[in-house]
């Protein structure tokens, strides 16, 4: 799942999707104020910030962790759009072996139903 810190934050809503574990792709967003287990990717939000090196772990064997123990993963930042999202098409690109494009596509579909 992909959100904007907002959304990330309203303990009623995550508790309602069943999300177990959050990703807090920022320095500065607060995590949800109840028990779920966390990991803060600190990084900007500028286009050079390279993200890359947070592909492989934890954030993106976090992702593929909870999701094979049956949780619910949340991954967001400010807005929901561009860094969260890079680290979730990271994930389905590794453990669903899809192309860029088609990972791409999947994020788009998804941050438009949850934001539309």
């Amino acid at each position: 799942m992909i959100s904007n810190a907002r959304a990330a934050c309203k303990k009623d809503l995550l508790i309602a999707e069943g999300v177990t574990c959050c990703i807090n792709v920022s320095r500065r967003q607060p995590f949800p104020d109840f028990e779920v287990r966390t990991l803060r990717v600190p990084v900007v939000d500028d286009p050079l910030q390279n993200l890359s090196h947070y592909f492989d772990q934890p954030s993106v064997e976090l992702i593929d962790s909870t999701i094979k123990s049956g949780g619910k993963c949340l991954v967001y930042c400010k807005h929901g759009r561009s860094r969260s999202a890079t680290i979730c098409i990271a994930y389905l690109i590794k453990h669903w072996n899809m192309s860029l494009k088609d990972a791409f596509q999947v994020i788009a579909i998804s941050w438009l139903s949850v934001m539309g």
